[in-house]
């Protein structure tokens, strides 16, 4: 490698890092939105296990998760006999 083809890699690298930095800045806004979400989705299941015929795997298909995520989140709503 000549010194004409080392400065240009410096080139193309920093260009890289400008890239990186820029989907990395992307993905921790998009990270920040999907946590925002799924909090507002966790609150939601809480407040559907305090009615009385809610059912465990009503509230998983609707919101998108297991039953037992679902049941970690409200374990009011636990299907199994106590």
């Amino acid at each position: 490698m000549d010194r004409k083809t080392y400065t240009a890699e410096l080139a193309s690298l920093r260009e890289l890092r400008t890239g990186i930095t820029a989907a990395e800045k992307q993905v921790a806004a998009a990270q920040k939105e999907l946590d925002k979400l799924t909090a507002q989705r966790a609150r939601r299941v809480a407040g559907l296990a305090g009615y009385e015929g809610a059912k465990a795997d009503a509230v998983a298909k609707a919101s998108g998760l297991s039953v037992g995520d679902v049941v970690r989140i409200a374990p009011l709503l636990d299907p199994t006999p106590r």
